[in-house]
C-alpha cells in the first residue's frame, strides 16, 4: 500500500473512519482517509499514485513497489539508489537513504 503522512498533498481525497493498518510490530496505525497523490519528480515527470492512504502517525510517506508494478511500472535497485520506468522511459528516480531509498522530488517537503 501507498501511506502518506499530509493530507495537504492529497489531490483527491476521501474521508475514512474506523479503518486502521496493523504494522510489523503489531502496533496499530489510523487511517484517516484515502485518495490521490501527484508527486513533481525531478526528472520533471509527475508520478500519479491512487489508492494511497492518510496516515498522520506514519513517520515517512511509502510507495509500494508491488501497485506501482500492478500499473505497469519496473523499479530497480541497486546500491546507490533507484528508479522507476514506465516501459523505456524513466520516469523518477531515488537515492539510497537511513536504509530506505528516497525519490528525487521537487517538493522535499515530501519524503518518500
Amino acid at each position: 500500500m501507498h501511506v502518506c503522512n499530509s493530507r495537504d498533498v492529497f489531490v483527491d481525497y476521501q474521508s475514512a473512519t474506523g479503518h486502521e493498518v496493523v504494522l510489523e510490530d503489531k502496533s496499530r496505525v489510523d487511517v484517516l482517509g484515502y485518495g490521490t497523490v501527484k508527486l513533481q519528480l525531478t526528472t520533471g515527470k509527475v508520478l500519479t499514485l491512487e489508492r494511497v492512504f492518510h496516515m498522520p502517525a506514519i513517520m515517512k510517506c511509502c510507495i509500494s513497489v508491488k501497485m506501482l508494478k500492478e500499473i505497469g511500472f519496473s523499479v530497480g535497485f541497486d546500491d546507490e539508489g533507484c528508479y522507476v520506468k514506465k516501459g523505456q522511459e524513466i520516469v523518477g528516480t531515488g537515492f539510497a537513504e537511513d536504509g530506505l531509498f528516497r525519490m528525487g522530488l521537487v517538493d522535499e517537503l515530501l519524503v518518500v
